[in-house]
């Protein structure tokens, strides 16, 4: 039976449709959300707890306007019914959704479809397009009335749509406002709050103060990526005005607990940001400092004496701030050549370090980086030129991002530094070489859950030439010897296995089929093949490149799948997934 306009029936059909849509799972939920083609379905996400958890909503509003049916009979009789509002009444009458954090509006016309601003608190992103126009709607027919699009074209129109809704926003109460502008960057918050005297104190509220200076890149950006130094200085210029401006005029019985920001290493500019952080950690108990610094050339732009003189400015900045230092709990450099002691030092002076990022940070003789400290949780290194990163003590590390060459150990000597990792990437292991070795991570982190392992020869940035070889630190490709220490091993914690660079032989198959064995608790193997990248698409012709055996039909894979089950006597095909 078709619902005529107004009936009754719609309401617990919807309320139907929406108990049943709520029993998706997420991934499901995100597929149907993203093309949904009605502004209802902003209602329909904000009815159940479960669809509240959604991060981003995509609606398209559109009439089809070369294929609707004016005829009433064949309207009937392919079952459309007259356009109708959905009837639907929140259960809460101050509705708060947490979760949402992009919308997206294909079709916006300005009108009171934005309502779900006030509702979605922790909203970041909103995107609005015209309503869409295909080449086949261009010769309709004349009976069909099609209302002109209202989408604002001029810049003055939009803005000033823009600030109809700042003015409705601004008349919300100060802690939903708070709950909003929390979810910003500093700059942003501040730039909307401006707009209002009534929310013109509020950056000075907010428990955390974010700043980058990218968020300061002149309007007039030809987009090229490229800044001059005249823009740099622009921008570090407005975070250091930021910063001092926000953080020396807070009301220190206003708490603030995270303090994040990034900056370039110059000179006045640090001095005068350190001194202003200085203040607000004398004043505040902050839960988070995080320093990141960036240099005004890019890495491949650094000569050696870039490096140096980048490290100069940070060791003055260093020098002339060891309290805040002291303080910070995570802290990103990059482009410095440093002394040999330059890196303990700061290790041994950021007690409460424990987030560090060393980018193209190199020393000044190629040597061992001793790595000891008490509270780091995750270190990452590229770039480096360090012969040997030797972790000393390090009994709260995690996570730890390095491309280096590994010397594979015993479970004795490696289970004091590794027993807190939980997540291992290792990335452009040699082509043809047995991946066995690898185990000897599985021996010494008990915690370990997921595991990832991209095998892959870099064809177009192979060197063929055998002194060129040997001057850059190539070695010829050999396997790695090594024994396991137990012969029964069994893993309690790892629960996915990734593998880029897959092929069908013995090298990767036994390895899988070891790797099921002794995960007990294995939950999902992910089996990739090889990369290809653009760049390797004009080879040299003396690169011989063995053509890829990953297997493309389904019948192969699940052929494979259950020999690997059957061979080691458990039930785990399930688990095991080709990706493409």
């Amino acid at each position: 039976m078709k619902n005529k306009k107004g009936s009754r029936r719609n309401k617990p059909a919807v309320k139907f449709v929406q108990d049943r849509i709520s029993d998706l799972p997420d991934d499901v939920l995100l597929n149907i959300f993203e093309r949904l083609d009605t502004p209802d379905a902003v209602r329909t996400c904000i009815l159940s707890k479960k669809m509240a958890m959604l991060p981003y909503l995509s609606i398209t509003a559109w009439d089809h306007w070369c294929k609707m049916l004016r005829d009433k009979k064949k309207r009937e009789e392919r079952g459309y019914c007259e356009k109708a509002n959905v009837e639907w009444e929140p259960s809460v009458s101050d509705l708060k959704h947490q979760n949402l954090a992009k919308l997206t509006i294909h079709g916006f016309q300005p009108d009171q479809t934005l309502r779900v601003i006030e509702a979605a608190v922790n909203l970041k992103k909103v995107i609005l397009y015209d309503r869409k126009v295909g080449k086949c709607c261009a010769s309709m027919d004349p009976k069909i009335k099609v209302t002109p699009s209202r989408y604002p074209r001029t810049i003055e129109e939009q803005e000033l749509l823009k600030k109809i809704r700042q003015d409705r926003i601004s008349d919300l109460p100060d802690d939903v406002l708070l709950n909003i502008f929390e979810r910003l960057d500093t700059p942003d918050a501040v730039r909307t709050c401006i707009l209002s005297k009534k929310m013109a104190m509020l950056p000075y509220m907010l428990s955390q103060f974010v700043v980058d200076a990218n968020s300061f890149i002149p309007k007039d950006d030809d987009d090229s990526g490229f800044l001059s130094l005249r823009d740099t200085v622009q921008m570090n210029g407005a975070v250091v005005d930021a910063t001092n401006n926000i953080l020396t005029f807070r009301n220190p019985q206003i708490p603030l607990h995270q303090l994040r920001l990034r900056f370039y290493l110059r000179y006045y500019d640090f001095l005068s940001i350190g001194k202003a952080v200085s203040q607000a950690m004398a004043t505040h108990d902050l839960d988070i400092i995080e320093f990141t610094n960036v240099t005004e050339k890019e890495r491949i732009e650094c000569t050696n004496d870039d490096l140096l003189f980048f490290a100069k400015q940070f060791n003055i900045f260093f020098s002339a701030y060891p309290g805040v230092f002291a303080g910070l709990t995570r802290l990103q450099i990059q482009n410095l050549r440093f002394d040999e002691s330059d890196i303990p030092n700061i290790l041994l002076n950021c007690k409460k370090l424990e987030f560090l990022r060393l980018y193209n940070c190199k020393s000044k003789s190629r040597t061992v980086l001793r790595v000891e400290h008490h509270h780091l949780v995750e270190l990452q290194i590229a770039y480096g030129n360090f012969e040997t990163v030797e972790l000393v003590y390090l009994p709260k590390l995690e996570r730890m991002t390095c491309q280096i060459w590994v010397l594979p150990e015993s479970s004795e000597q490696l289970a004091p530094m590794l027993r807190e990792l939980q997540h291992v990437t290792l990335r452009k292991l040699p082509e043809g070489c047995d991946i066995n070795w690898t185990m000897f991570i599985v021996e010494a982190a008990p915690k370990l859950k997921e595991l990832s392992i991209t095998v892959w020869d870099h064809w177009c940035k192979i060197l063929i030439d055998k002194k060129k070889r040997e001057e850059s630190g190539y070695c010829e490709k050999a396997n790695v010897e090594w024994e396991p220490s137990v012969s029964d091993l069994k893993h309690q914690n790892l629960t996915k296995l990734t593998i880029h660079g897959f092929q069908p032989d013995q090298n990767f198959v036994g390895y899988v089929m070891r790797m099921m064995e002794v995960a007990i608790n294995l939950k999902e193997i992910s089996l990739y093949d090889r990369k290809v990248l653009e760049c390797c698409e004009d080879l040299d012709p003396k690169i011989e490149v063995v053509p890829s055996r990953y297997l493309r039909t389904i019948d192969e894979q699940e052929l494979l799948k259950k020999e690997m089950a059957e061979g080691v006597g458990i039930a785990l095909s399930d688990v095991i997934h080709f990706r493409s």
